[in-house]
């Protein structure tokens, strides 16, 4: 009886004779991504999200600090303390971009210096949407964690020296994200998976054993160290939406996002084409396609899966990624933006990964003769989907590189010249304002909370229904006070009587209001844009 050719997830035995390639086609395809990844944040405007973990970087004096600062963000400050570190030599925003796109280039060298790939797909997956964009371009936490499961994938391997090199990845990847999080737990599940499999098969080393015990003690500090930074204070306020028992909208909604976290495709058409999603609209059931698109969801899972079988680690921690990124998206439902979903994908990626490394089962099942054309299927459809995921990558870096991304620099950059001076900014909505406060060096009264800050806070303070008659009633209380103040809102302001925008005239008895500047050209963060009035108290 001839033996079957063992066939790999996109390459053959045939094809692929190494893991590696020659270290210089790594460099020169790192080097191109990072003059590319430069050119991008040169060129990118940074958004609110961006500004904020930079903010509380710079306006934290120690560790401790920052983490008091950080209670009310949701992740882990793994990220926030490389910013504290570099921000101790420079203020210079550019420095965080800087250090960003080095962490997505070490990314890509490993990809293309070690991934059991063939070379033209890991040049296609090291430009595609995730790694030249998302998770290059826009400076977040989530690029990190991506680094820090690829460094996982390339050490992987059962001895006790690699075994303990992986409990500290994993400690540090919990601590990324609530999404490094759960990839760390459902990575720490395959390594376990890889030990009871050793068993099975008969070739379970005893020595490995303190170091296996070592390297889960490690990997479960960090985790709960994570779970401790993220868990929810009593007065957190950020605008969640958890569900209500089970709620198809938000199952169905959530499904979805799999097929399009792997087929990662905007509205190409649209200005505002950032977190638009070219398959669907809006959530279940104001698009009807969603529940095809959530069967469709399940199909690639149900392809993926079987393509897996064979190796129940990678399958293990294919299902358990998924499942634990689908329950963060589930529970949180309002963000499920691309950056989120994203992470959809990094669990697929390392599964197909480490598909090469894990170990087989030795018993011989008969589904898993039956798993050879599942295997098919799913190379095609990967190769699919890290093609449709280059198209969509250049897209979107050309897209950042000719249009304007936000308009906060400028708006910052506009007060910092013509208002230094001015007794106080205030500004609404609180969350798109309170970033100026970067390029002013000054806070920004926010009358959401009453109170200037420096950088935006979650907490109870904050007042999600906020009218626009107690916004600007608050303005003339503050104008009274200090006879003028600089009022920066992220909406126009209309004439009550005519609807038109407005432009000057008395806000009340004694106090006079004119627009002297506006930022609301068209930009790709839709929401950061900038009208300036200027409000004087009249001598009586």
């Amino acid at each position: 009886m001839v033996a079957k050719k063992k066939i790999s997830v996109l390459t053959t035995s045939k094809i692929a004779k190494s893991n590696t390639h020659p270290a210089l086609y790594p460099a020169i395809i790192s080097m191109l991504f990072f003059v590319a990844t430069l050119i991008g944040i040169i060129k990118h405007e940074c958004w609110r999200d961006e500004l904020q973990a930079w903010l509380l970087a710079i306006n934290s004096n120690n560790i401790p600090d920052l983490l008091k600062n950080a209670t009310y963000e949701g992740h882990p400050i793994l990220w926030h303390s490389m910013l504290w570190i570099i921000a101790k030599f420079s203020h210079q925003l550019l420095a965080m971009q800087l250090l960003h796109i080095l962490i997505a280039t070490s990314t890509v060298f490993l990809i293309n210096r070690y991934a059991p790939f063939k070379l033209y797909q890991k040049i296609i997956i090291s430009f595609g949407y995730f790694f030249f964009y998302e998770y290059a371009i826009l400076s977040r936490s989530y690029a990190l964690g991506v680094f820090l499961v690829i460094v996982f994938c390339v050490i992987y391997k059962n001895n006790s020296k690699r075994l303990l090199f992986a409990g500290v990845i994993l400690a540090l990847l919990a601590n990324t994200s609530i999404y490094g999080l759960g990839i760390s737990i459902a990575l720490a599940i395959f390594i376990l998976t890889e030990q009871l499999l050793t068993i099975n098969n008969k070739q379970f080393n005893k020595s490995i054993i303190p170091s296996f015990l070592i390297a889960a003690s490690i990997a479960a500090i960090g985790m709960i160290l994570a779970y401790w930074q993220i868990k929810p204070e009593p007065d957190i306020n950020l605008p969640l939406s958890f569900p209500n028992g089970f709620e198809l909208n938000r199952f169905l909604t959530i499904s979805a996002d799999i097929i399009t976290s792997y087929f990662p495709i905007p509205k190409m058409h649209l200005y505002e084409w950032w977190n638009t999603k070219a398959l669907w609209n809006e959530p279940y059931p104001s698009d009807p396609n969603l529940p095809f698109l959530a069967m469709a969801s399940f199909l690639l899972v149900s392809i993926f899966s079987m393509q897996l079988l064979r190796k129940p680690a990678a399958l293990v921690l294919y299902l358990l990624g998924t499942a634990s990124a689908f329950l963060i998206l589930y529970l949180t439902f309002i963000f499920h933006f691309q950056r989120f979903a994203g992470h959809l994908f990094i669990v697929l990626f390392a599964s197909q990964w480490l598909f090469d490394k894990a170990q087989a089962l030795s018993t011989k099942l008969a589904l898993i003769d039956k798993t050879s054309f599942a295997t098919k299927i799913a190379s095609a459809i990967f190769i699919i989907i890290i093609f449709t995921q280059l198209i969509s990558g250049l897209f979107a870096w050309n897209a950042d590189r000719t249009q304007t991304f936000s308009n906060l620099e400028r708006a910052g950059e506009y007060i910092a010249k013509n208002y230094k001076n001015e007794k106080m900014i205030f500004g609404s909505i609180d969350y798109t304002v309170s970033p100026l406060s970067l390029f002013i060096n000054r806070p920004v009264y926010c009358p959401e909370r009453k109170d200037s800050v420096t950088y935006m806070i979650w907490d109870k303070k904050k007042k999600w229904e906020f009218t626009l008659q107690e916004c600007l009633a608050d303005a003339i209380y503050q104008t009274n006070e200090l006879g003028s103040i600089l009022m920066v809102l992220s909406y126009p302001l209309s004439e009550s009587n005519t609807g038109k925008p407005f432009t000057s005239g008395n806000l009340t008895l004694g106090i006079r209001m004119v627009l002297i500047k506006q930022f609301d050209h068209r930009v790709i963060c839709k929401d950061e844009k900038y009208y300036f009035y200027h409000l004087q108290k009249e001598l009586q």
